[in-house]
């Protein structure tokens, strides 16, 4: 869930994001890759379903914190 959040948090920030496996998951559980470009304007179009997923399961998320402080 975090690096989809992270994914988003990008994309809100005007970067086109891919989420790729770069390491085959029998190999190392840590395995995701964002590759982003900047592409355009900040557009917070997914800051609503963020804050309600870190609401919903009580976490926060660190990236999160620094793009909104």
């Amino acid at each position: 869930m975090t690096d989809s959040i992270r994914a988003m948090l990008l994309e809100d920030h005007g970067y086109k994001v891919d989420v790729m496996e770069f390491v085959d998951l029998a190999h190392s559980p840590k395995n995701l890759m964002l590759r982003c470009v900047k592409t355009h304007t900040k557009a917070m179009r997914n800051a609503p379903a963020i804050r309600a997923l870190m609401e919903k399961y009580n976490f926060e998320q660190t990236l999160y914190n620094l793009l909104n402080s």
